[in-house]
């Protein structure tokens, strides 16, 4: 069997996924690059990970699903600024409990 090339690439990972793969390739003896190499090849084999669950429901077979996009709240940008929007209402109402609060 012929050894492939493998080039270099730069991963992000959080501190927490690193030490977790360092402690996985200790407990295995491999490096680090295998364990994501091996990750890699999961990813892009035919076979999903047994952990991957069921695919999303769609419109038919969830009946919530259908609700997406029947209401017009009239806010061309809800779906770009809906973070802002989330919190003036949260502000508004903070500001109106405490008004009948004192």
């Amino acid at each position: 069997m012929a050894t492939q090339l493998r080039r270099p690439v730069e991963v992000y990972l959080a501190d927490e996924q690193l030490q977790q793969l360092a402690a996985l390739g200790r407990q295995r003896g491999v490096l680090v690059a295998d364990l994501i190499a091996q990750g890699v090849a999961l990813v892009l084999s035919d076979q999903p990970p047994a952990d991957v669950g069921e695919p999303l429901p769609t419109a038919d077979s969830d009946p919530i699903r259908s609700l997406i996009g029947i209401f017009d709240s009239g806010i061309t940008d809800l779906g770009a600024k809906h973070d802002r929007y989330i919190a003036e209402y949260v502000d508004e109402d903070n500001r109106l409990w405490r008004l009948k609060s004192s």
